[in-house]
């Protein structure tokens, strides 16, 4: 899931070459910005989504625990928590992936 070093350097080589050959059709300023920002967002909106597929990842296990530990043999204080520990990692995902606006420069 993690992207490879090789794919990260193959990304920002062909945004460089995209820019380099922008800038020599004479783009303005402006055009390089947007490019460069667009591929920001990307970049973040990627690694968003798989922080939130980690927690969603987190949220099965923890299902998982929860089922596993009704059998009687557990405390049901631990099978309150593997289901607490469930919400928690759901309300993480949730959070995570909402596209949020930035915060004010200044």
């Amino acid at each position: 899931m993690l992207q490879s070093d090789a794919r990260i350097r193959a990304r920002a080589a062909a945004l460089a070459e995209e820019v380099a050959a922008g800038v020599r059709r004479g783009h303005p300023l402006e055009w390089v910005e947007e490019l460069l920002g667009s591929a920001l967002l990307e970049v973040a909106r990627e690694e968003r989504e798989r922080c939130a597929a980690l927690a969603d990842a987190r949220a099965e296990l923890w299902e998982a625990n929860a089922r596993h530990m009704s059998s009687g043999a557990w405390p049901a204080e631990a099978r309150v928590e593997a289901r607490e520990r469930r919400k928690e990692a759901l309300v993480l995902a949730d959070a995570i992936r909402v596209d949020a606006p930035a915060p004010p420069s200044g």
